[in-house]
C-alpha cells in the first residue's frame, strides 16, 4: 500500500464505499464503463478536494465533515436533484410526509449526512489508516487541486443537463399571504400558477394520504 499514491487509492475508494458497498449502486451499474468514469470523478474528486482544502486551511475532521455536507447538497441537489424531485424512486413515504415547499426535507437531511460521513469522511479515514506516514501531508499539488475541481464541475454539469430530467419549477409563488393561510396559522406555501386551494402540486385533492 505504501507504494500506491494515496490520492489514487482515495479516488477509487470513495465511490466504492459511497455507492458499491453501501448498495446504492448494484455491481452491474457500478462496473459499467460509464459508471467507472462518472462515479470516481464525482466521489473521488469530492473526497480528495475536501481533504486537501481542510489540510491546507489547517483544519481536520470538523471541516472535512462540513465540506462533506456541501458535497452532499451539490450531488443530490444540483446533480441528481433528489432533494427536490417528488418522484425520486427511493423516497417512498418521504415523498409525502417529508416534503414541504418543494423540498424533500427528511430525505435531504439524511442524504447530506450520509454523504458527509460515508462518501467523504470514511474513505479519507480508511486511506489515512492505510498510509499513516502520509496522513498529515498534502496528496495533491496545485495542478491536482485545479484539475480535480474542473473535473468535478464537469461531472456535475453532465448530471444536470444530461442524466437527470427533473427540473424544479421556477415559477412557483411562495409565501403568498391569503385568508385561508391566516386561518390555518401559516403561509400559503408554494403553488404553481393556476393551482387552486384544495389541490396539491400533483393535481390531487389536498388532505391526509
Amino acid at each position: 500500500m505504501s507504494r500506491l499514491p494515496p490520492a489514487l487509492v482515495l479516488y477509487f475508494l470513495a465511490p466504492i464505499v459511497g455507492e458499491l458497498i453501501s448498495g446504492s449502486a448494484p455491481p452491474t451499474e457500478f462496473f459499467h464503463p460509464f459508471g467507472l468514469i462518472v462515479l470516481p470523478a464525482l466521489y473521488g474528486s469530492g473526497a480528495l478536494l475536501a481533504r486537501e482544502l481542510a489540510l491546507r486551511w489547517g483544519k481536520r475532521w470538523p471541516t472535512i465533515l462540513t465540506l462533506g455536507l456541501a458535497y452532499g447538497i451539490m450531488e443530490e441537489g444540483l446533480m441528481v436533484k433528489s432533494l427536490f424531485d417528488p418522484q425520486w424512486p427511493d423516497l417512498e413515504l418521504m415523498a409525502t410526509y417529508g416534503r414541504w415547499a418543494g423540498v424533500n426535507w427528511v430525505w435531504s437531511l439524511s442524504l447530506t449526512l450520509y454523504h458527509a460521513v460515508v462518501s467523504i469522511a470514511i474513505p479519507i479515514l480508511l486511506v489515512e489508516l492505510l498510509c499513516p506516514e502520509r496522513r498529515d501531508e498534502p496528496w495533491l499539488g496545485r495542478r491536482g487541486v485545479i484539475g480535480l475541481s474542473i473535473l468535478l464541475v464537469l461531472d456535475v454539469l453532465l448530471g444536470i443537463f444530461l442524466m437527470t430530467p427533473y427540473k424544479p419549477p421556477s415559477s412557483h409563488t411562495c409565501w403568498r399571504w391569503s385568508p385561508s393561510s391566516s386561518s390555518s396559522g401559516g403561509p400559503a406555501g408554494c403553488r404553481p400558477p393556476g393551482a387552486h386551494q384544495g389541490t396539491n402540486v400533483r393535481g390531487n385533492p389536498s388532505g391526509p394520504a
